[in-house]
Order: structure tokens, then sequence, then C-alpha cells
């Protein structure tokens, strides 16, 4: 890794935390959300990241240290990856949805 490309990995790396503590405090902060949704949208969006996290760090087991996608992935993980991504992009959604409708 280059030195210039350091901080993009740095905000690569800590991105996915930053976001679920946003949606941690935005969504404890709010009272008229119900406890379930203020349970289930960060559970949700972390049971994605846990998938996607363990199918990538699956990948230096086979091979290859560094990796942009899901190519060299077996068919299984490729599949559990792209499941882990759309949980995240759907909590947040959900996530969204929350704030706009006690707005």
């Amino acid at each position: 890794m280059r030195p210039r490309h350091a901080p993009a990995k740095v905000i690569v790396a800590f991105l996915p935390f930053l976001i679920v503590f946003v949606m941690l405090f935005s969504i404890s902060a709010i009272r008229a959300v119900p406890l379930v949704w203020r349970i289930a949208v960060p559970g949700f969006y972390g049971i994605g990241f846990l998938l996607f996290m363990l199918t990538r760090l699956s990948l230096p087991r086979i091979g290859p240290q560094f990796s942009s996608g899901s190519e060299q992935m077996a068919p299984r993980n490729r599949f559990l990856y792209y499941t882990g991504y759309l949980m995240m992009i759907l909590s947040l959604f959900l996530f969204l949805g929350l704030l706009v409708a006690v707005a």
C-alpha cells in the first residue's frame, strides 16, 4: 500500500462502524420510533456487515491478499457477500425511512 492510499483505506475501513454509530445514536435519540425498530434496523445492518466481513476475511486464506471485488470468491461466499451488502443497504433505507416518518 502506498502512503497516498492510506487515508482512503482508513476511511473505507471505519465507514461501516461510523454508519452504525450514527444509526444507533439517531434512533435512540428519537423516542417516537418503536423499540422494535430501534433494535431491528442496527441489528439488520450488523448481520449484513458480519456476512460481508466473514466473506472478505476468507479471501486471504485461499490466496489473494488484496481484492477489490468478489470475482475470486467461491460461489457460496459470493452469495453471502452480496447478501451482506444488500442487508446493509436495506437497513440504511429503513433508517432513512424511519427518520422521514418521525420528522
